[in-house]
């Protein structure tokens, strides 16, 4: 059984793509791991406050990703996938708390495979989650113009 309300987490991971993808809103982005600027693989982690879940965006299609999350319990994962139009589609994974050190250990380890935290601001404030910080990274700004 699912440990949270699949409707919230559809709510959320809605509210991330139109937050990522579609208002090209401000927000705050890690540096990329040193030694995987060139990966072809890229994929962001945002942590869902409100429900205590991560979600893992897609922003380049991978098999590999994919199968790590699916190693997971199917009650600690779940699917998400919007068409932005014909040739691109937003795609995350959402994934509990328990789950997640396991699963971004792995992620990790396959060299092709670049990872960033994307952080949504607090009432235009920076603010950066509990669960994140004992990772020590440094964010910047984007989607300012």
């Amino acid at each position: 059984m699912y440990s949270i309300n699949l409707r919230l987490l559809r709510i959320e991971l809605r509210l991330l793509y139109e937050f990522c993808y579609w208002n090209n809103s401000p927000h705050w982005r890690s540096e990329i791991e040193a030694g995987k600027v060139g990966a072809r693989v890229r994929v962001d982690i945002a942590y869902l406050a409100p429900i205590g879940w991560f979600a893992i965006i897609l922003r380049t299609p991978s098999m590999e990703v994919s199968e790590i999350v699916k190693q997971l319990p199917t009650y600690e994962r779940y699917f998400y996938r919007e068409a932005l139009n014909r040739h691109r589609q937003f795609v995350a994974w959402g994934i509990s708390a328990r789950c997640y050190e396991s699963a971004i250990a792995q992620l990790q380890q396959l060299s092709q495979v670049q990872i960033a935290y994307v952080i949504r601001p607090h009432w235009d404030k920076f603010v950066l989650p509990e669960p994140l910080r004992a990772l020590k990274l440094n964010f910047y700004e984007c989607g300012r113009s």
